[in-house]
């Protein structure tokens, strides 16, 4: 029975067992859900970042209470960036089509106040601005410049000038599937990273990366943004054992108290916490174990199904491509066994992803192969017409070219520097 109430943590084996029971749960439903967040401009103004405050105003409502057609909650980042997180669909297709409607609304109540939408995976010309602070992101906040400048600096980009699409797949359908889709999964995200690189520049800066975003992860505290499963791992390491340790061994950052702060904590791991509660001047609960959880932001993040998070936010035309293909390869067990096959030896490759992108001469060639997989998946599945031939004409353009969407927003944006200087 599922626990409802917080209790005490009592050990360590007992955090072990909460987290891992939780981690990964088979199902057979195939859903997927889809997250997107979009920087919004005026272009009166392009400079100028809204307010949430104006854009509350121009967007009627937020929340769960946007009242969009397909239901996806509204809510903001911390630098004013809007995230349309959609309901579980039935399929990729079902899941972008519920999106496409919310966003088309969304697009349609700003364009009365005169604002626009723009995809991507970071802020290319705009320097970033902290409007969103509360409790949660001021202690993360703090915690980032507890660990040094340079997290620091990495953290206040990620908070406030990244975007990013996540998709959520279904974890599998027995624990061995659960095992061996986790172990896969992590064998292609570094080729999908680099596929759908799309952040090249940075507040007008052009950076030596394809992937600004994911460079600025990678850059963050790693007890809390590496993987949970390397390649060199143990191949029959239970996952929700190894969420379980990554858990136990990131760091704390947020710990309620009666005044509504967070306790400031300072720089202690989750099991130091459960060996002294005088740590934190009491002892660890369910409710804290569940919300140290949500502050652990791997590439890929068991919440009873996969979050995939390591894509760059995608132009309003490419999104729903990127968001197939990934829905594709993870869909069913022979597809992404098939992609992984191709990806062996590649998991690791983080860093090559977020500089290069596919014009590493490993990830490449296998991005050249997994998006032929992902296609091949998706006309047997019966996917929308106008599906196939976005993905196809993707392909095309990308990956058999040896490049990524960051190369189009490189060429654009020397071309107005050139231009400006």
């Amino acid at each position: 029975m599922e626990e409802t109430r917080p209790r005490p943590i009592v050990s360590l084996a007992d955090a072990r067992a909460y987290i891992a029971a939780k981690a990964l749960v088979p199902s057979r439903t195939r859903c997927v859900g889809l997250e997107i967040e979009l920087f919004v401009l005026d272009p009166a103004a392009p400079e100028r970042i809204p307010s949430p405050e104006e854009l509350r105003t121009a967007l009627g409502a937020v929340g769960r209470d946007a009242g969009l057609p397909a239901g996806a909650q509204l809510t903001f980042e911390p630098g004013g960036q809007l995230e349309l997180s959609g309901a579980p669909a039935s399929g990729a297709p079902a899941a972008i089509a519920a999106i496409r409607a919310d966003l088309e609304a969304v697009r349609t109540r700003l364009a009365r106040a005169g604002l626009e939408v723009h995809g991507g995976g970071i802020e290319r010309w705009r320097e970033p601005y902290r409007w969103v602070h509360g409790v949660r992101y001021d202690a993360m906040a703090d915690h980032f410049e507890a660990c040094g400048p340079t997290i620091q600096a990495a953290g206040a980009v990620m908070m406030t000038a990244t975007a990013a699409l996540q998709v959520n797949v279904e974890a599998g359908t027995d624990p061995a599937d659960v095992a061996a889709r986790w172990r896969q999964a992590h064998a292609v995200a570094p080729v999908l990273a680099a596929m759908f690189a799309s952040s090249p520049v940075l507040s007008g800066r052009v950076t030596d990366l394809a992937s600004a975003r994911l460079g600025a992860w990678l850059e963050l505290d790693p007890c809390r943004t590496r993987p949970v499963y390397g390649e060199d791992g143990d191949p029959g390491a239970d996952p929700g054992v190894q969420w379980a340790q990554y858990a136990l061994d990131a760091s704390v950052f947020f710990v309620p108290d009666p005044a509504g702060g967070h306790g400031a904590p300072g720089l202690f791991t989750l099991a130091e916490w459960i060996a002294d509660p005088g740590r934190a001047g009491r002892p660890v609960t369910t409710a804290d174990v569940d919300y140290h959880l949500t502050t652990l932001f791997p590439p890929l993040r068991p919440r009873g199904f996969v979050e995939i998070r390591y894509l760059d936010g995608q132009e309003l035309d490419l999104w729903p491509v990127a968001a197939a293909v990934v829905a594709a390869i993870h869909d069913e067990a022979a597809t992404l066994a098939a992609a992984a096959e191709v990806c062996v030896g590649l998991g690791n490759l983080w860093a090559e992803a977020a500089g290069s992108g596919v014009a590493d001469v490993r990830l490449g060639p296998a991005a050249r192969d997994l998006i032929g997989i992902a296609a091949q998946a998706l006309a047997q599945a019966s996917a929308p017409t106008d599906l196939l031939d976005a993905v196809a004409a993707f392909a095309d353009r990308y990956p058999m070219q040896g490049r990524c969407p960051a190369d189009d927003v490189l060429a654009s944006a020397r071309d107005v520097l050139v231009r400006a200087s």
